[in-house]
């Protein structure tokens, strides 16, 4: 199984890199050249490990799943296991491991966002989730492509019969919570 420790000494080393440059006397045009290039080395050490990570999974296994050990992927995700999260990679999902658990409902949404950007920066036609600054899914959703709306639970799971093409369906009352019109305003505003 590949290394993953090496991730965090590498961002740590990122973050330290603008103190460094202003010990050594650089300018800010040096110091964002440098920090460029760090994130450029960064980026494809990350995608080797992606790739690494590909080279090493057995897509041909099948993942018990009487034991579950669930694992957090970039993507928001979370697996039934590390085994789950390998069969995911062999169907193409632009996923890595982020942490072992569960991934916390602060970092689902903005997790799954931020995968389904990439997406869209690539050209693919993909509904983004709308979220709200606790890292919950807004109550509302919209699929900008399809022109599809529906109400969302605070975990992002599409609330049956609200489905709306073109227009916007009645999300109040539909999922709970004392804060639910406040979250709404927040949608709206």
């Amino acid at each position: 199984m590949p290394h993953r420790g090496g991730q965090g000494a590498l961002l740590a080393l990122l973050l330290l890199l603008p103190a460094a440059a202003a010990q050594l006397g650089l300018n800010e045009e040096d110091d964002q050249r440098l920090l460029g290039r760090s994130r450029a080395f960064l980026d494809q050490k990350f995608q080797r490990a992606r790739a690494e990570r590909e080279r090493w999974v057995d897509c041909s296994v099948t993942c018990p799943h009487r034991s579950r050990e669930p694992v957090c992927g970039t993507n928001g995700r979370t697996y039934s296991s590390l085994c789950d999260l390998d069969l995911a990679i062999c169907r193409k999902v632009k996923v890595s491991l982020k942490h072992e658990g569960e991934c916390t409902l602060e970092e689902k949404c903005n997790d799954e966002k931020r995968a389904r950007q990439e997406q869209i920066a690539k050209g693919e036609n993909v509904y983004v989730p709308n979220c709200l600054e606790d890292g919950s899914y807004a109550p509302l959703q919209c699929h900008n492509f399809t022109h599809y709306c529906w109400c969302s639970s605070l975990d992002g799971i599409p609330i049956s019969d609200t489905v709306k093409f073109g227009t916007l369906p009645k999300c109040l009352g539909k999922r709970g919570g004392e804060k639910e019109e406040e979250r709404m305003m927040v949608v709206k505003g």
